[in-house]
């Protein structure tokens, strides 16, 4: 058996796929990249061409097109939560396949460019002037009916189709000589400032395993900077450990679901990723050396069929920080998720913009075992 990354996109998301010779791939980026902040953004760049090579372009928005058929498909499923639907946003829809175009040309499957962008600066290279975003990447489905199953299938994907939007925008395109041959963007949207290009349509890696990284996501939203900061000095890490998967657990048995225990692979992955971050400044999935979730714990040989990544930063102890998580769809459904194995990570840096930096990842693995925390 060969093995494939896939990845379904909260900073929000990748999945891992098992599959025989012959057999269509199917990627989930990391479920969810999602965003949300105060005040709308100023873009900086225009969006470009990605290279044309190989990719094929579907008609954009001709009738009964991909996008028509994906939109209709999106407010469906809304309908059917009783939700209002989304319209279609021409900024949104290039945008989207600006990144699917992106994906094809070189080759990979991520919320991260060939270029380093991420879904925050390509949605403002298009001047959506937004509130709130998120986006799901998907790989290798050949319709629109397998992509919408492989993310309504994804809790985190699944919490973007559903989520607090109004406008919709999406993207598509192929390439025979790449690894997966179709790469799909969905990006969502909200903003006072916006208009939709149509009227809204009518209410209308088993290793296949989705990685959920709720990936640059809520930045604003769970980045909180303290009026004062506490002196962590004294703090127990194994304490703090302790009480974090306690308090995920809590929330799991509430929900009916099974408990996690802890992994020292992800432990150790999750506590450099904070250490990182406080070290240099910033709140991210991806590390100062570019690293991704995935990354990070293949590094730690964590042998996995599913992962997930829940960061949050300036939150003062695990009860506020586990209360900013549970309040965000992406996140809350990592922690809900369909995972086995949990690791932690907190660091501090008094001179830094938020001072306190977490991690949450979340996996399962076959090969894998429990790790008592000491």
């Amino acid at each position: 058996m060969s093995r494939f990354v896939c990845l379904l996109a909260v900073v929000a998301f990748s999945s891992l796929s098992s599959s025989a010779s012959g057999h269509t791939l199917r990627g989930l980026l990391p479920a969810n990249e999602y965003a949300v902040q105060d005040t709308t953004n100023t873009p900086s760049t225009t969006a470009t061409p990605a290279p044309a090579g190989s990719v094929t372009v579907v008609d954009y928005h001709a009738a009964g097109s991909f996008q028509e058929q994906l939109l209709d498909a999106v407010n469906k499923e809304r309908a059917n939560a009783g939700l209002p639907a989304l319209c279609s946003n021409f900024k949104l829809d290039a945008a989207a396949q600006k990144h699917s175009e992106d994906m094809a040309a070189h080759n990979f499957m991520d919320h991260t460019g060939s270029d380093k962008s991420t879904m925050t600066t390509r949605v403002d290279g298009v001047q959506f002037q937004w509130s709130n975003l998120g986006e799901n990447v998907a790989a290798g489905q050949q319709t629109v009916e397998d992509v919408m199953k492989s993310w309504m299938d994804s809790p985190g994907h699944k919490a973007n189709i559903l989520g607090n939007f109004k406008y919709f925008g999406c993207g598509m395109a192929k390439n025979p000589n790449s690894e997966y041959g179709i790469y799909w963007t969905q990006d969502f949207g909200s903003s006072d400032e916006e208009r939709g290009l149509t009227q809204a349509a009518s209410y209308v890696e088993f290793k296949n395993a989705d990685t959920y990284e709720s990936d640059d996501s809520d930045l604003k939203g769970l980045g909180q900077v303290p009026d004062e900061f506490a002196t962590f000095d004294t703090i127990d890490i194994n304490a703090f450990q302790d009480e974090l998967l306690a308090a995920v657990n809590a929330e799991r048995q509430k929900a009916g679901l099974k408990p996690l225990c802890p992994n020292d692979k992800l432990q150790k992955a999750a506590q450099l990723h904070s250490e990182d971050q406080a070290s240099h400044n910033f709140m991210s999935h991806t590390g100062s050396d570019g690293s991704s979730m995935t990354d990070r714990i293949n590094r730690q040989n964590f042998k996995w069929s599913n992962l997930g990544e829940n960061v949050a930063a300036g939150q003062q102890d695990v009860k506020s920080v586990m209360e900013a998580w549970m309040n965000s769809s992406g996140h809350r459904a990592n922690i809900l998720g369909n995972f086995k194995f949990f690791g932690c990570g907190m660091a501090k840096n008094p001179n830094s913009q938020y001072k306190i930096y977490w991690t949450q990842d979340f996996g399962s693995g076959d090969s894998e075992s429990c790790a008592c925390l000491v």
